[in-house]
């Protein structure tokens, strides 16, 4: 696991990679209290089915665009003339597309 502790008191940008979402925020870090959300997003792939590639691809290009929204809604925030001093991705497991499937049996 990681720690804040020295990133106590700055910006930083935090990543939630799952399956099929995607979730950013710029948090100010408190060096004696709770941490402040300054900017936050989060985007969904639509439910279909995909190859692996596609689903890789569609992850990169909801995270390319959670963080580029994220850091414009923050760098209008009170707190924007400081820019993320690290960035934390947490990667969620299995990090793949649960599929169910259906079967019917007839008996004569």
């Amino acid at each position: 696991m990681f720690s804040f502790k020295r990133a106590s008191g700055k910006a930083v940008l935090i990543a939630d990679i799952a399956d099929s979402s995607v979730g950013v925020a710029v948090v100010l870090l408190s060096k004696h209290g709770p941490a402040t959300i300054c900017a936050a997003e989060q985007k969904s792939l639509s439910i279909e089915d995909r190859t692996p590639e596609q689903t890789i691809s569609g992850i990169n290009n909801i995270l390319a665009e959670c963080t580029d929204a994220v850091l414009k809604t923050y760098s209008k925030s009170e707190h924007g003339h400081q820019p993320p001093r690290a960035v934390y991705a947490v990667l969620r497991s299995p990090w793949t597309h649960f599929r169910t499937t259906e079967a019917e049996e007839t008996y004569t």
